[in-house]
């Protein structure tokens, strides 16, 4: 089965580092977005440019389990919800239905946070994206022998990152709210969350493992927002397992 890896905003298909020994049981595909070093841009205030390159991979046909991280498991979510035949599974990681906090969704950041992301970007872009980075990781991923090398990995992708179409995916996390989407979701989903998550906040795990259904959830006590990244091992026997459980395969 072909295992699509995709990563989220303002990094790589090199945050799959960790991951490289799942090619003994599935054929890696990491997808690399538009506008973060890859082929397109992402020339829209949406979720369309990744949306549609996504749905491109999967009209193939060929059997696949996605996982997305963060804004991947966003536009999972969305890809999910159409019913499409090549996609059996869905591992979400971090992800959200809405990135932002709203009247009746009180889980996400505040849009204030985001607008203030993009006024700094515009101003010193390496500065922000060195804050976000570490944002990424709990206070106790940071005293680990190997933060370093996780930071870096996060940190590399800047230089091949277009600045406009970064402004372009944080205008989607704005706008974009998928709620009312996720109870068309059919197929098996993975929900992996860490409770020290600093960018999705654990909470948005509860709610959808409460609108998705027959979702299940694998907590990560302690990890931040990559736990692919600070705890491979267990994150990828996660996916094996699921695989097996939930698909088959």
């Amino acid at each position: 089965m072909r295992l699509l890896l995709v990563h989220g905003w303002a990094t790589s298909p090199a945050v799959w580092d960790g991951q490289g020994a799942l090619d003994r049981r599935f054929d890696l595909l990491p997808v690399h977005l538009p506008g973060h070093g890859g082929e397109g841009r992402w020339g829209e205030p949406g979720l369309g440019p990744g949306i549609r390159m996504i749905e491109s991979i999967l009209m193939d046909g060929r059997p696949t389990l996605a996982v997305g991280w963060s804004l991947g498991g966003a536009l999972l979510f969305a890809l999910a919800a159409r019913g499409l035949p090549a996609l059996k599974g869905v591992v979400s990681v971090g992800a959200f239905p809405s990135f932002v906090r709203r009247e009746d969704f009180p889980f996400g950041l505040r849009p204030a946070a985001v607008l203030r992301m993009k006024k700094d970007i515009l101003n010193d872009p390496e500065e922000t994206l060195e804050r976000f980075y570490a944002l990424n990781f709990s206070e106790t991923e940071k005293k680990k022998p190997d933060y370093d090398r996780w930071f870096s990995i996060l940190r590399d992708a800047r230089k091949d990152l277009i600045i406009s179409d970064l402004l372009n995916g944080l205008d989607a996390l704005l706008r974009e709210d998928l709620r009312e989407r996720l109870s068309e979701i059919r197929l098996p989903v993975l929900l992996i969350h860490g409770t020290e998550d600093g960018v999705c906040p654990y909470p948005v795990s509860s709610f959808l493992l409460g609108t998705i259904a027959g979702s299940r959830r694998l907590t990560m006590n302690g990890s931040g927002h990559a736990p692919f990244l600070t705890r491979s091992l267990e994150f990828n026997r996660a996916i094996e397992e699921f695989a097996s459980d939930q698909m088959g395969s």
